[in-house]
């Protein structure tokens, strides 16, 4: 899968994971909630003031959807001599959380830090959904506007 290059493909893939949270399927759904309580590292998107929280392993792979998030988890291979040469310590696996960080950082300009007001923001938005948020989180703090 192709890496996020501009705030455009991370808005892209934003826009899809919200559908999944509002309007997808159960299995869409489901996805959603489990990438979202499972996640470590978040990009964060405001709308006025709604803060939304996107995990880094799915929203840091162009035009991801859940067939093919599952569809590279699956295949994952260990990555080989030549990717390690190209992406270093950035990752182990042909689809790793910390290539897809290491493209926000790029795009975002900054990296992911743990933040307490931010993660206060996530555990009201995790209750949404009716899940538990966690203060273990970090966070992108250069936020995506959205209008």
């Amino acid at each position: 899968m192709v890496l996020v290059e501009n705030v455009q493909d991370i808005l892209e893939n934003a826009k899809r994971f919200d559908e999944y949270l509002a309007k997808g399927n159960r299995e869409e759904r489901e996805f959603a909630l489990q990438t979202l309580y499972a996640g470590r590292c978040f990009v964060v998107v405001r709308h006025g003031d709604e803060y939304k929280f996107y995990p880094s392993k799915y929203i840091g792979y162009k035009n991801n959807s859940e067939s093919n998030y599952y569809e590279q988890l699956g295949d994952a291979v260990p990555i080989s001599s030549q990717q390690e040469d190209r992406y270093g310590d950035a990752a182990l696996y042909t689809f790793d959380g910390r290539m897809s960080n290491k493209a926000i950082n790029k795009v975002l300009k900054c990296t992911c830090v743990k933040d307490n007001d931010m993660s206060e923001k996530f555990i009201e938005y995790c209750n949404k959904f009716g899940l538990k948020g966690s203060y273990k989180r970090k966070f992108w703090l250069e936020i995506i506007e959205q209008k």
